[in-house]
């Protein structure tokens, strides 16, 4: 994962970039509520920024939580 000159965030996985935001505002974690294993997962949002792009939500070990924005694949 790094960020791009944009301030976008790019993940690749499988040879593919994908390109997000992540929102400024932290749900703060419900108990019981935090992934298994403390790993970070993803869940998937429809569109949370009125872009058209469905989004995702993460959910910290800790069980916060914090949407993503997803932008799409980079074409570069």
């Amino acid at each position: 994962m790094f960020v791009g000159e944009d301030s976008h965030l790019r993940i690749t996985l499988e040879g593919q970039t994908y390109r997000g935001q992540l929102a400024e505002e932290i749900t703060h974690g419900l108990h019981g509520l935090a992934p298994v294993g403390g790993n970070l997962f993803l869940k998937a949002l429809p569109d949370a920024n009125a872009d058209g792009i469905d989004d995702f939500q993460i959910i910290y070990p800790n069980g916060d939580r914090q949407v993503l924005y997803y932008f799409g694949l980079v074409t570069e």
